[in-house]
């Protein structure tokens, strides 16, 4: 493994523990606040009022917080923070931050979803502008919103409206809006948010982790192939020039052409060429005709015999 290699693996070990310990820090951090607002959304509410409707709306936050806090993705979170919410309030609407204007990106209970979908609402005056500028929810009339988007959807300009911003990355992403039906409803809806708020950064965390890892294994793997392909390379050429400075053998060459035998050689292929001739006449030459073929085989021993001395 070359250096380079090993300090890439070196640092994506020591991003990956420092972002585990930052997720659980930040987890804790708003697991705290989560805990003191949900403490007063509980001890706010009035003494008096009947054990049965706190314990059901102790059962309310914490479903809506359990609903939100297992969702895995960032829709899915949006999702389950609206249905919370409309647990706890008559009607409440989702609206998506864009530029000066805030666009409705679904509700329950505001009218048709396809209507609340379509309507959006002028970010830079009324009780928007005070909640943009403070980072906190607010109890405020819906005469103090934008008009055009009031009239869309019908509501009555003496009603009262929760204003609540859902910030992501220090900055107001969303606008929860709900119909208020009891005035200690801004704090169980702040509950929520909190718990929203969490889910919505530890997901993007999560995702920007996972493409950092992917691409670190996609560089280490380029780098480990570009590696072994150098190294292949060089091997190679290693080889080609220790064979190079090698003495060539002296053995004959097996597949060249066939050298010129000596005469020894071809003496003694001749004389074995006359004894099996001599071993076996054929049939139908002449007794005349084998004894000649006896005196030439014996001139061919001579001459051979004469050669090999």
């Amino acid at each position: 493994m070359s250096n380079e290699e090993l300090f890439r693996e070196l640092a994506t070990r020591a991003c990956c523990e420092a972002l585990q310990e930052v997720l659980q820090e930040k987890s804790r951090e708003l697991a705290e606040g989560v805990a003191q607002r949900m403490g007063g959304a509980m001890t706010s509410q009035s003494p008096d009022a009947p054990q049965p409707s706190r314990r059901a709306r102790s059962r309310e936050l914490r479903n809506g917080a359990l609903l939100i806090s297992n969702s895995m993705s960032q829709t899915e979170t949006l999702e389950s923070l609206l249905a919370a919410g409309s647990s706890l309030t008559p009607a409440c609407g989702l609206m998506i931050m864009r530029g000066a204007q805030a666009s409705g990106w679904s509700s329950i209970g505001l009218g048709s979803p396809e209507n609340f979908k379509g309507a959006t609402m002028d970010t830079t005056r009324g009780a928007v502008l005070g909640v943009l500028n403070s980072r906190a929810g607010r109890v405020a009339s819906v005469s103090e919103l934008d008009p055009a988007f009031t009239t869309r959807l019908g509501l009555e300009s003496s009603a009262e409206v929760l204003l609540l911003p859902i910030m992501l990355k220090e900055r107001m992403a969303a606008l929860l809006l709900a119909l208020s039906g009891d005035s200690e409803d801004l704090a169980g809806l702040e509950v929520l948010v909190q718990v929203a708020q969490l889910a919505l950064e530890l997901q993007g965390h999560r995702k920007a982790g996972g493409q950092t890892s992917a691409q670190t294994s996609v560089d280490v793997s380029q780098q480990r192939a570009e590696t072994q392909r150098a190294t292949a390379g060089q091997g190679s050429a290693a080889r080609e020039a220790a064979y190079a400075a090698e003495p060539q053998s002296t053995s004959p060459d097996v597949s060249g052409p066939t050298r010129e035998p000596s005469y020894g050689y071809a003496s003694a292929s001749a004389a074995a060429s006359i004894a099996v001739a001599e071993s076996s006449p054929s049939p139908v030459e002449s007794q005349s005709q084998h004894r000649c073929r006896g005196e030439l085989s014996q001139s061919w021993r001579e001459a051979v015999r004469a050669g090999a001395r």
